[in-house]
């Protein structure tokens, strides 16, 4: 089971075919726990404190950086639930992201399709970023994939008013009949 960077059990993920194991994650793993048992060991030392808090943060960057690859792989390999796993990963490391909310849902509405899950975060991506087109229409895609005629026009609509030419609300327009 995949835990965090923050737990002492972080496991990078699988490299993919084409990629070389790079050991610079499991050492950025090693100093923290080393910088964290200093801060337990001296709790009242806030460079040690100020260390730790840097070295979760480039861990963190580096694991978010190592989903989002692994997912782009699995998607590029037709391997969609992999992707889906992967872009929730990402975006559980940096839930302010929009990135990885859109490609768990994408990946969701692809293979073997988890509508709710797709949902779910294509809803959470339009909140996070309510311009952005790409996660109305991507909602509008959900719908329909749903049968959720009139929610799906609605999402559409308003990827529409945010991004006139974007392509996904412009095919969904069509298939909808709204254009």
């Amino acid at each position: 089971i995949w835990v965090g960077v923050k737990e002492d059990t972080a496991v990078p993920p699988e490299p993919g075919p084409d990629e070389e194991i790079d050991h610079s994650f499991e050492l950025e793993l090693a100093e923290t726990r080393s910088i964290r048992r200093a801060v337990e060991l001296t709790p009242g030392d806030a460079g040690l404190k100020r260390r730790l808090e840097a070295a979760e943060e480039l861990a963190s960057s580096t694991l978010f950086g190592r989903l989002c690859s692994a997912a782009r792989i699995h998607e590029k390999d037709g391997r969609w639930e992999s992707a889906a796993e992967a872009w929730a990963r990402a975006s559980g490391e940096r839930p302010r992201e929009l990135t990885p909310l859109l490609g768990v849902a994408y990946a969701s509405c692809e293979g073997v399709v988890h509508l709710k899950r797709a949902a779910e975060y294509a809803r959470r991506a339009t909140t996070l970023d309510p311009k952005s087109a790409d996660a109305f229409a991507l909602l509008g895609r959900v719908f329909l994939l749903a049968g959720l005629s009139a929610s799906a026009v609605g999402a559409v609509e308003s990827a529409l008013r945010l991004d006139a030419a974007h392509p996904l609300a412009n095919a969904l327009a069509r298939q909808l009949k709204l254009r």
